[in-house]
């Protein structure tokens, strides 16, 4: 309904310009915040498929991708058949409002998911704990089990902390490497174009070219991506695939310096399948490491801290590369640092698995959670 509404005022604002251009500022962020709550909503079948809960999470990310393609098919259709934009804006929202209807009868409630979850979980004995060593047990009679329990949204956020503080080790390495990662993927595809422009000559028609195929690429090369992945990450592991990811992050930055249209298509098949592939092990993170409930809280509080992370990242590439002459060196140079960084710290992170493993899902419902 949120996603249909900012739809629509979306289309109302290219219909009458002069009047209602102002809903357009209120039903784009609309869209946007809704149109990923829907995504997330996807997340809720781990617990109906625990055989296959990477693909699930995958499915969040292919979809992610293969909506973007509806920009292209906008496009498409007003230059073929004249459609105008405000015409497709309201198809969508009529459609959105069909697939929410379909949604709510279909999904099962938070309570009858949380029965499944209890059902997928309750083959898990022990909670293990970071460096092997057990909690005591004066700490553990002073914590609560958390499997399944409610609570408002600033204890979960509480909790969410006391799980990230556990274990600080394996939080901490998986934090920096997506902080690094991030900027290794993200800044190559935001700096596209301007990049293209200063490495390939001035008449040449590559830049264009380029920008126009990645976002082919990326909808529908994500889409099967994120699936695949999925499934590549049930039959690896998160520790073997995370060293997968970590690569992804590497062979941009081999791939990303020539000027050549060939090694850069190479390049944007490897971010699109970087991009695919990065949000599957931050979910099989937090399904891991948290109990069901918090798993959507986790992922948020770790994404926050990413967000700033980048930010900080982003403020001071801006004030080296300020220093720097313009020229492709200006955009290569951070793109192989933040690569060369992004595969270290995702190297680390495998490594440190070896030796510490993951939780088994499952786990801190039939043990104790740290508390704050």
């Amino acid at each position: 309904l949120g996603a249909s509404a900012g739809l629509f005022m979306m289309a109302l604002a290219c219909f009458q310009p002069a009047q209602w251009s102002w809903t357009l500022y209120l039903g784009y962020p609309l869209c946007q915040l809704f149109g990923s709550i829907n995504s997330y909503g996807i997340f809720v079948f781990m617990w109906l498929l625990p055989d296959h809960q990477n693909f699930v999470s995958s499915a969040v990310g292919g979809v992610t991708a293969l909506s973007d393609m509806f920009t292209l098919l906008a496009v498409g259709l007003g230059s073929c058949c004249g459609l105008f934009i405000g015409w497709f804006l309201f198809g969508i929202c009529i459609l959105s409002l069909i697939a929410g209807t379909c949604c709510w009868f279909l999904i099962p409630d938070k309570k009858t998911m949380f029965l499944f979850v209890e059902k997928a979980v309750g083959e898990t004995d022990d909670v293990p704990q970071e460096g092997g060593e057990e909690m005591s047990r004066e700490k553990e009679a002073e914590e609560e089990p958390t499997c399944c329990g409610e609570g408002g949204e600033w204890d979960l956020i509480k909790k969410s902390v006391s799980v990230m503080r556990h274990y600080k080790v394996a939080n901490g390495l998986l934090l920096v490497f997506s902080i690094f990662y991030c900027l290794s993927i993200i800044y190559p595809v935001q700096e596209m174009m301007y990049y293209y422009q200063a490495l390939f000559p001035k008449n040449s028609q590559a830049p264009d070219e380029l920008v126009n195929l990645f976002a082919v690429l990326y909808g529908i090369g994500g889409f099967v991506c994120a699936l695949m992945g999925g499934v590549l990450c049930d039959k690896l592991g998160l520790r073997v695939f995370t060293v997968v990811v970590a690569a992804c992050s590497f062979l941009v930055a081999c791939t990303i310096p020539f000027p050549s249209f060939a090694i850069q298509v190479a390049a944007q098949l490897f971010m699109t399948l970087g991009l695919s592939l990065y949000m599957i092990v931050c979910n099989r993170f937090a399904m891991l490491y948290a109990p069901p409930e918090l798993f959507g809280t986790l992922s948020g509080v770790q994404f926050t801290v990413i967000s700033f992370g980048m930010v900080f990242g982003m403020q001071g590439l801006s004030m080296v590369t300020a220093t720097m002459e313009d020229g492709p060196l200006k955009y290569q140079v951070p793109f192989v640092v933040f690569g060369s960084l992004s595969t270290f710290f995702g190297l680390t992170l495998a490594w440190y698995w070896t030796r510490n493993p993951p939780p088994p899902v499952g786990a801190f419902c039939h043990g104790e959670h740290p508390q704050e």
